[in-house]
């Protein structure tokens, strides 16, 4: 909102630190699994993860394309972690100055309050929850079971990806393979 703008603009007294996530550094190799893939089928486009064991990256591609690469190094899109939200969606109405958001399918998004999440995360898949008391404050994301449950989800540190989609959309992901079977 407003304080994200006043931060943005240079005012670091208006800047506050509002991170709750957790943070932790990538497994060691022996850990991770072999292989995982995630896909998030939008409307227009059907976007697709493959976990690199290697680098302990999810490697991003658009629509059945060659993995995606960064405009400004050419660097080939592979964040850390892929975050999933699902929240409940409807259309954005027009209002005055914003007449065209029907016209070009604008969403409204239910940001506030709590919903199902997805993390993936060093090669492994993790039931999650996330949740917004209001609108300055930051999103939470913790496990939504197991003896865990309600304690926040280690993120690896680095680029995290965050995909937001309907509460009715289905994913597909494939965890994958643990090191020592094969």
């Amino acid at each position: 909102g407003s304080a994200l703008k006043r931060c943005r603009v240079g005012s670091r007294a208006s800047c506050r630190r509002t991170s709750r996530w957790t943070f932790t550094d990538d497994p060691p190799l022996a850990r991770r699994p072999v292989g995982g893939t995630i896909v998030v089928p939008y409307p227009a486009n059907r976007i697709t993860y493959v976990y690199d064991r290697s680098t302990d990256r999810y490697r991003r591609s658009v629509t059945g394309a060659s993995p995606q690469v960064d405009a400004g190094d050419k660097a080939v899109v592979a964040p850390a972690d892929v975050v999933i939200l699902k929240m409940a969606q409807g259309p954005l109405l027009d209002a005055p100055g914003q007449e065209n958001n029907q016209k070009k399918g604008r969403l409204e998004l239910g940001y506030l309050g709590h919903g199902t999440a997805i993390a993936f995360a060093g090669g492994q898949v993790i039931a999650a929850t996330w949740s917004k008391a209001s609108a300055a404050a930051p999103t939470l994301l913790t496990y939504a079971s197991g003896p865990a449950k309600g304690q926040p989800v280690p993120l690896v540190r680095g680029q995290i990806f965050i995909q937001v989609v309907p509460t009715t959309m289905s994913l597909s992901w494939s965890g994958g393979i643990p090191p020592n079977v094969r």
